[in-house]
């Protein structure tokens, strides 16, 4: 008698599972301003330099949940994966508590990381992106000093992502390090937590 996984072997005689799967990470931007950011360093179950909560001030070894990242070996891709990485956006997860206005400061904060900063993206030894933040697609934006709800912000491009274009592929066991880099410590007024995602469709032995 055929097992129960017969008949989707028949549909799907190569034994793959196919999945529409962000990859994404968080990392705190600090007050004090940071040279470089490094998104994909920390895995999921370890210990960041995360804000804890809206209106918290980062705190050390905030153990990352789903919630901040599903990168699960600190910069490398698991063995019986493969990727293809479309386009990213960003979102910024601002001092505030929920309940109140946001203010002028993170608006203005907000600016200066993405006016001055570069995204650099690469895989195993070759650089393979380099883009400034300020192309870089806002999912929750701000418009004012109010929130804008789960809007976008699309800097002028109409388009939810940063697209690649031509897609970037990553095999299990590459390394994938996706930087954001600025010419100094930018100063900002309060800490942000800025989530990056990869868009991107993953594949794995089924």
């Amino acid at each position: 008698m055929a097992g129960p996984n017969a008949r989707y072997a028949a549909l799907n005689p190569y034994n793959t599972e196919y999945f529409d799967q962000p990859l994404y990470d968080t990392v705190s931007y600090l007050a004090a301003g940071q040279a470089t950011l490094n998104f994909f360093a920390i895995p999921l179950g370890q210990g960041a330099l995360l804000r804890t909560a809206l209106g918290g001030a980062p705190a050390a070894g905030t153990i990352k949940t789903y919630r901040d990242t599903n990168m699960r070996i600190a910069g490398i891709i698991p063995g019986e994966e493969k990727w293809q990485f479309n386009g990213f956006n960003l979102v910024f997860r601002r001092s505030v508590l929920a309940a109140t206005p946001e203010v002028i400061t993170d608006l203005a904060d907000e600016k200066l990381i993405l006016n001055n900063g570069w995204f650099l993206i690469r895989i195993g030894q070759k650089d393979t992106l380099t883009v400034p933040a300020d192309l870089v697609p806002v999912f929750n934006p701000m418009v004012n000093t109010t929130w804008a709800g789960m809007g976008l912000r699309t800097n002028g491009m109409a388009v939810p992502m940063y697209s690649f274009g031509t897609p970037i592929y990553v095999a299990g066991g590459q390394t994938i390090q996706v930087t954001m880099n600025f010419p100094g410590n930018v100063v900002i007024t309060t800490p942000l937590d800025i989530l990056l995602t990869l868009y991107s469709k993953m594949s794995r032995p089924s």
